[in-house]
């Protein structure tokens, strides 16, 4: 058995993951799907003076954990004076006070347009199609990638595939998952001394990474992958194959709609 760099990679996608696992842990509710995505931010506004802007996800006012719009206006009516607030800006995590204007008909003011559980670029969608490029043992070079929910599935080419699980359902998020490779082509070649006609390789393994997906649609996965390779050249006579363990990078961009 052929060993690719057996060693450091193996401690390389170790800590990788416990890495990641320690944040999805630590993070709690801020890879949850709740929290409410400011659409547009008065200017003026107490929201505009402690600097919120549009994108910013707020998940926590004053006591109140946010989970929807209503949520976020309870807490303004029950606050006077300074309400803190925890915000998520892109994959940062933020505690901001904003500086309550006077009382209003209904409560106090923030001057924020929101919208509930906007993890999402929307709003309320969970499916997004996302054709992508670069290099991936689960989608390949070129590939595409069907998520619903928490739950994605790769398909790509040359022949991979895979499906994963998004520790947030969209936006910025960990993921991890199970890839399958395979291919095989008439191939003339040589090997000590013996021609073979066939070649085909087949394989499979777990990776995981870090997506960003961002409120325009664009995307960006890396991350790494490990598992179990064959390659086999045959013909009439003769079978020849190659088994290791393969640490391997994973990087591509795409646009989700």
């Amino acid at each position: 058995m052929n060993f690719r760099h057996t060693k450091s990679g193996l401690l390389i996608v170790a800590a990788f993951f416990l890495f990641g696992f320690s944040v999805c842990q630590a993070e709690g509710n801020n890879f949850a799907s709740d929290g409410c995505v400011i659409e547009r931010v008065e200017p003026g506004s107490p929201a505009d003076t402690a600097g919120l802007k549009a994108g910013d996800v707020i998940v926590q006012a004053s006591s109140f954990s946010i989970r929807s719009v209503e949520d976020l206006q309870a807490a303004v009516r029950a606050t006077a004076g300074d309400l803190p607030l925890t915000v998520r800006r892109e994959i940062i995590t933020e505690n901001i006070v904003a500086h309550l204007g006077p009382p209003v008909e209904r409560g106090y003011r923030l001057g924020v347009s929101c919208n509930s559980s906007l993890n999402t670029m929307d709003g309320n969608k969970r499916t997004f199609v996302t054709p992508k490029i670069g290099y991936s043992l689960f989608s390949g070079i070129l590939g595409l990638e069907v998520q619903r929910g928490h739950f994605a599935l790769d398909i790509g080419l040359p022949t991979s595939g895979g499906i994963r699980y998004y520790f947030h359902p969209s936006g910025h998020s960990w993921f991890t998952g199970l890839y399958g490779s395979g291919y095989g082509l008439d191939k003339d070649e040589t090997i000590d001394g013996i021609k073979y006609t066939h070649y085909s390789r087949i394989g499979g393994g777990t990776g995981g990474g870090y997506r960003w997906l961002w409120h325009s649609g664009w995307a960006l996965e890396l991350g790494a992958t490990v598992g179990y390779e064959e390659e086999h050249w045959t013909n009439t006579f003769a079978k020849r194959w190659v088994k290791s363990i393969l640490f391997s990078p994973l990087a591509t961009v795409g646009f989700s709609f």
